[in-house]
């Protein structure tokens, strides 16, 4: 009744790929606007966020944790569609090339909108470029992640500890930021 697991890997890394290529177009776009501004306070300002914004387009789409904590919009799909539609709008100007990049982000956002829309996180399987989740077995390799259950069970185990400990810092009167 839904779309396969291996069709919807390969539709999200084509929205991925177009999205890398959005990031690319702003950056690349910047870096002209910036270098044939002739002085234009107003053309240098906004290829400099051109430049930023194909930066964070690249970083969401490549989802680097690392810096991605400063920014976690860009970790959901409605946060990454009205990005993306922010960034096309930016770009709309009077050259051709400027409509084509605000077309290409537009595209991609709405794409992104409508997954987020649907009630899709990025968290779920198929949404991360690998393909389709790993079968659940109860042996795992040697090296491979543990299965799903034994995560949570660390995962609540973990913040039952840390619960603990701030109450315990709470009851004794002690201030553990100190």
């Amino acid at each position: 009744m839904g779309v396969s697991q291996p069709t919807q890997a390969k539709l999200m890394m084509t929205v991925r790929i177009l999205g890398i290529c959005a990031g690319c177009c702003a950056i690349a776009i910047g870096l002209y606007q910036l270098i044939t501004s002739a002085f234009n306070p107003r053309r240098i300002i906004n290829s400099i966020y051109q430049i930023i914004f194909g930066l964070l387009i690249l970083i969401a789409e490549f989802r680097w944790t690392r810096f991605l904590k400063h920014f976690r919009f860009l970790t959901h799909f409605l946060g990454l569609g009205l990005f993306y539609c922010f960034v096309g709008g930016l770009a709309l100007n009077s050259e051709w090339y400027q409509y084509a990049e605000a077309i290409l982000c537009l595209t991609v956002g709405i794409i992104y909108l409508m997954l987020g829309a649907a009630c899709r996180t990025m968290e779920h399987p198929t949404f991360d470029g690998v393909g389709a989740p790993a079968s659940s077995s109860s042996s795992t390799a040697a090296g491979s992640a543990p299965p799903k259950q034994e995560t949570d069970t660390i995962t609540d185990l973990k913040k039952k500890a840390a619960h603990a400990a701030v109450d315990h810092a709470i009851d004794s009167g002690t201030n553990p930021f100190a």
